[in-house]
């Protein structure tokens, strides 16, 4: 009963949420680092490592909390729960890599450009949805 009523006031607020919202494309930048300490290392690894935390950085920015829930029971937490969707399919437009070098260790940084579509995000909620309801 209780997963019934969580999962229909998790609808009402993305109906709320997307119904409101027309789709459309948010740009994120996202920049990460790597420290190149092993000396097997290659700078195309390096810049793989830098890049990756760039797009991670930037699918932290374009997280969307949905839903928070707190269920306590004579002053007692009993329940807490966040439901947040990250949209994981992002188109990369750009990368920029520099080298930088701090006290004999080289540093690569990596800065991304990415695109988000809002429509993707909607999609993983009514997922996620229905796998809550099931």
């Amino acid at each position: 009963m209780r997963k019934k009523i969580f999962a229909a006031a998790l609808i009402l607020c993305s109906l709320i949420l997307f119904s409101s919202v027309q789709a459309e494309i948010k740009i994120y930048t996202g920049v990460g680092e790597h420290y190149m300490e092993d000396e097997k290392e290659t700078l195309a690894q390096a810049q793989d490592a830098a890049k990756l935390a760039a797009e991670l950085n930037a699918m932290e920015q374009a997280q969307i909390n949905v839903k928070s829930y707190s269920e306590a029971h004579n002053s007692n937490l009993t329940q807490d729960e966040i439901i947040s969707i990250t949209a994981g399919v992002m188109n990369i437009t750009g990368v920029k890599y520099s080298l930088k070098d701090e006290a004999g260790v080289l540093l690569m940084c990596a800065e991304v450009t990415a695109e988000i579509d809002t429509d993707k995000i909607a999609e993983l909620v009514e997922r996620e949805i229905k796998r809550r309801m099931a």
